[in-house]
């Protein structure tokens, strides 16, 4: 928090008070609880660096970002929405300019039949500095007061989000309608046929988010063979491209990474056009039957996305592929949102040592999040090592997928379901 224009808009709104500390629920990047959502604040790759963020009851509802004293260009507004979209944490983004505050949204993407890729997305409203009206205007709708009593959704403001459009429903609509139509080249005749071609189908889109998530994280390219292309899309352009994606997946992981009792069965089902599906999809171009064919301004971005999201898609596939037995079978997806609500008291006052059990984990989204935070308060603001990271996953997380009675241990913290 360093420019003048930045300090004088939280003041106004009550996020920093008359002696210049924060009000309870906004967290600078120089918190130490600031470690908690690296992404937000420090992470390079991400390219946000957010200033600050508050939280209402214990759920992030603003991030703030301090464009500094100068005016911010076209595309550092356009790059600090879409990382702000991808991450996901909060309805709302503050860029405060030297001049005014720009209120986005979000939980929005916008496509490139609402705005051009070389220009900024349209904010929510903006507010000049200079004018007092205008300053009570943004307390009144979007201020500490508002957000923490609930009446910013019903402001002009928060009426305008909305929630369906959040990065992990629109990741996962975009997964299921990417499955479908995959499903459907694959021209089954009975209803085994068509279990056995979205069964392939996954198994292509589960290797793609994999190995997209492996590339925006820049963790592949050191190990990717000359034989295997560095660009998603490229990888993806050819059947004998994608198959030697393939077999160096299944060579580095063991054979784990979504196999199959019939690897030939791959070679016969992947067509060129599955591979066009999976390009449309990995270069931003919408399946959703009523917005086929329109383009994203944004891109999903797997540095950024919460890797929540990989328990998400996990959820998707299963209730795909039972899709009649999906509700019997307690197949639920788990917003990310819920999973934080449900944490945050758990991990009040819990020792970094404690231990955590869902008995009936699912795929895991609650236990996911459970080893992210014992690691963050094992570690403190410090990166954590891997011992500690290996001491923590072998030791202090237990889940099991079918059990429904809750075990009754000593020292073991329960969760509620996750799934």
């Amino acid at each position: 928090m360093t420019s003048a224009a930045f300090k004088q808009a939280l003041e106004a709104t009550g996020y920093i008070g008359s002696n210049g500390r924060p009000a309870p629920g906004l967290v600078s990047a120089d918190d130490p609880r600031a470690a908690r959502m690296r992404a937000v604040f420090s992470d390079d790759r991400v390219g946000l660096n957010a200033d600050a963020v508050f939280s209402a009851q214990n759920a992030p509802a603003s991030i703030f970002k301090d464009a500094g004293d100068a005016e911010p260009s076209e595309a550092d507004l356009r790059h600090w929405q879409e990382a702000a979209w991808n991450v996901g944490v909060a309805p709302l983004l503050w860029i405060v300019t030297p001049t005014d505050v720009r209120l986005y949204d979000c939980y929005e993407s916008p496509g490139q039949t609402d705005a051009q890729p070389d220009q900024a997305p349209r904010p929510l409203d903006s507010f000049v500095l200079d004018s007092l009206d205008r300053l009570r205007a943004l307390d009144a709708q979007c201020g500490r007061i508002a957000t923490e009593t609930g009446a910013f959704w019903s402001s002009a403001i928060g009426s305008k989000i909305n929630r369906r459009h959040r990065v992990d429903r629109e990741l996962l609509a975009e997964i299921s309608a990417l499955e479908d139509r995959l499903t459907v080249l694959g021209e089954p005749q009975t209803d085994h046929a068509s279990a056995h071609a979205r069964d392939i189908a996954q198994r292509f889109i589960g290797r793609c988010i994999f190995t997209w998530y492996l590339l925006d994280r820049g963790i592949a390219q050191p190990f990717l063979p000359s034989s295997v292309p560095a660009d998603l899309s490229a990888m993806f352009a050819t059947p004998a491209n994608a198959f030697a994606l393939f077999d160096w997946l299944r060579t580095t992981f063991n054979g784990d990474l979504f196999p199959m009792d019939d690897p030939g069965a791959e070679r016969e089902q992947l067509t060129p056009q599955h591979l066009e599906l999976i390009r449309d999809f990995v270069e931003g171009r919408s399946l959703i039957p009523e917005r086929h064919g329109q383009g994203r301004l944004f891109r999903f971005r797997f540095n950024a996305i919460p890797v929540d999201l990989v328990s998400s898609i996990y959820q998707q596939f299963a209730r795909t592929s039972a899709a009649d037995e999906a509700r019997s079978q307690g197949l639920h997806y788990t917003p990310v949102e819920l999973v934080h609500l449900t944490l945050d008291p758990v991990f009040e006052g819990l020792a970094a040592d404690a231990r955590v059990v869902d008995p009936a984990c699912g795929s895991g989204a609650f236990l996911v999040e459970a080893f992210r935070r014992l690691v963050w308060r094992a570690s403190g603001s410090k990166p954590a090592g891997r011992q500690l990271v290996r001491h923590i996953l072998y030791n202090q997380l237990f889940g099991n997928r079918h059990q429904s009675r809750r075990p009754r241990h000593r020292g073991v913290q329960s969760l509620p379901c996750g799934s």
